[in-house]
C-alpha cells in the first residue's frame, strides 16, 4: 500500500508512538499490535489450511457461547479434560493463548457466526 508505518488511536501509548516514529525514521516497517495481529489472522488463514480435527471444529463452533470446558464438555459427551487439551492444540496451531482471542479469529475467519 506504500506505507512504513501504522498506529491506530486505541493503542497510542506514547513507548509505542515514539517506538513507530523511530522504525520509520531508520526505514523500517512499523505496524501496531493491533494491525500486525490483524495481518497475521489474514496471513494464517490465507496461507496456510490450518487442519482442524472434527471434535476440535466443535470446540471451535461451541466456544462463542461463553461456556466453562465442564459446560461444552457436558454437551459433547466427553470430560472437562479432554476439552481443555483440545483447546490447548487449537491455541497451538493459531499461535493464541485464550478463549476470546479464538472467538475473534473464528469470527474473521468465518469459522463461526452470530447470528
Amino acid at each position: 500500500a506504500g506505507i512504513n508505518g501504522f498506529i491506530s488511536k486505541r493503542q497510542s501509548n506514547t513507548f509505542d508512538l515514539i517506538n513507530a516514529i523511530n522504525s520509520v525514521m531508520n526505514n523500517e516497517e512499523y505496524f501496531g499490535r493491533d494491525i500486525t495481529a490483524l495481518i497475521y489472522d489474514i496471513f494464517i488463514s490465507k496461507k496456510y489450511d490450518i487442519p482442524f480435527t472434527e471434535r476440535e471444529r466443535e470446540i471451535i463452533s461451541i466456544c462463542h457461547k461463553g461456556l466453562q470446558s465442564k459446560e461444552i464438555a457436558a454437551q459433547l459427551n466427553i470430560s472437562a479434560k479432554t476439552v481443555e487439551n483440545h483447546k490447548t492444540n487449537i491455541f497451538k496451531k493459531l499461535g493464541i493463548n485464550n478463549t476470546v482471542e479464538l472467538v475473534n479469529w473464528a469470527l474473521k475467519n468465518e469459522l463461526i457466526d452470530l447470528t
